[in-house]
């Protein structure tokens, strides 16, 4: 009879560490990387939750998504192709 309790503890063991590994256990720690010139959009289930400045951040909780957005400078294309055209003028 105690071998048959040893059993029947380890095969519930075993199996509650592969459904805590499993996909179907949602994650419950988040951690996001923004890169440097890039803005993070966080979401929480569907919903703006808050601005993220590059770096490494660390959330708690469930359903968190990152959109990232790119803050750096660039030329529009309408003023890059009126210089192009300008140099054809001449």
């Amino acid at each position: 009879m105690k071998t048959e309790t040893i059993l029947i503890i380890a095969i519930a063991f075993i199996a509650c560490v592969r459904f805590w590994r499993s996909e179907k256990m949602p994650k419950l720690y988040h951690a996001f990387t923004v890169p440097e010139g890039y803005v993070g959009l966080l979401y929480q289930h569907g919903k703006f939750v808050e601005q993220l400045a590059p770096g490494r951040h660390v959330r708690w909780g469930r359903n968190f998504t990152l959109g990232a957005q790119d803050t750096r400078k660039r030329s529009s294309p309408s003023q890059a192709r009126s210089a192009h055209s300008r140099q054809h003028r001449r």
